[in-house]
């Protein structure tokens, strides 16, 4: 058994500096494909919509009638 355990340790001992410089190619790779998703194309910002915006609310009612909104401070 100890003759197993010796050959296992010599075997990982000879491959390991072999899996740390793919390990390394693996990871700049990935940080490669990061990067490049992060840089893709995203949609144009829409344009500002306070114009828009203050159209709709001068075209909207009012949220409380005049006389409500004179009474309001009667409570």
């Amino acid at each position: 058994m100890k003759g197993r355990i010796a050959a296992l340790d010599a075997a990982c001992a000879r491959v390991n500096p072999v899996l740390a410089p793919i390990a390394a190619i693996i990871a700049l790779l990935d940080v490669a494909v990061a990067a490049h998703r992060w840089a893709a194309v995203h949609p144009a910002a829409p344009a500002p919509a306070a114009t828009a915006v203050a159209v709709a609310v001068e075209r909207c009612s009012p949220v409380l009638p005049p006389e409500l909104r004179d009474m309001a401070g009667r409570d």
